[in-house]
């Protein structure tokens, strides 16, 4: 637990300067040296370890012109947990995907870094999903981006994350389930709403942890246990 706790006292030393601006520390937003620090601090945490429970729906980016994805798709990009997306960000991501969930009957869009894309996922056929992921196939199709499936819009297609996740859950490292919290996340922040708890992801690459958001069931939205 010492070496755990060594690697993240590394990891908080060795960052860049932090990008959380005074507009997002004046809203309570934590930066990713908060993270890192609260972290630190507990040794009792064990990583929880999650694979995709299911194949879903992505929408491909396949340029840097954002009106090329349908104004829907925009319109609910990261609304579940008030993720927000710079123009850089959108960017940097050309080639990859917009995943799209539902958590909820709700839209659940969010966009899956280029770098993981091409490492932990596989693409596959609109018809595997359909045939293995009828719950969110129905929910979709019955939903405002519906038309994209009566369109047979090329740019729609199926994935399926392959590569397990570790992850550790807030609570176990002091943050309050009945409190909303909101993090400077590596496409900008995300935000845990009152009343739930939420997983964290360490990207070793960015240096930084993003947020996985539950379901009531207590999971991480679109996981399940490995074992």
């Amino acid at each position: 637990m010492r070496f755990k706790k060594f690697i993240l006292l590394l990891n908080l030393l060795s960052m860049n300067s932090f990008a959380i601006t005074e507009e997002q520390l004046a809203r309570g937003v934590l930066s990713r040296e908060n993270i890192i620090d609260q972290i630190s601090q507990f040794n009792n945490y064990s990583y929880h370890q999650f694979i995709k429970n299911m194949p879903i729906y992505a929408y491909k980016i396949t340029n840097n012109d954002i009106n090329n994805i349908p104004e829907i798709i925009l319109k609910n990009l990261g609304r579940i947990d008030n993720t927000t997306y710079s123009t850089d960000y959108f960017k940097k991501n050309i080639g990859s995907v917009i995943a799209l969930q539902l958590r909820d009957n709700e839209f659940d869009f969010y966009i899956i870094d280029k770098e993981k894309f091409n490492e932990l996922y596989i693409q596959i056929s609109i018809h595997d999903v359909m045939e293995k992921n009828k719950k969110l196939t129905n929910g979709l199709i019955n939903s405002k981006i519906g038309y994209l499936f009566s369109d047979n819009n090329s740019n729609l297609v199926g994935i399926l994350k392959i590569e397990p996740v570790n992850m550790i859950k807030m609570s176990e490292v002091g943050f309050n389930i009945k409190e909303e919290i909101t993090i400077e996340s590596p496409w900008n922040e995300q935000t845990k709403p009152a009343g739930m708890d939420a997983y964290l992801v360490y990207e070793s690459d960015k240096k930084s942890y993003y947020m996985v958001n539950t379901e009531e069931s207590g999971l991480p939205i679109g996981y399940m246990p490995k074992n």
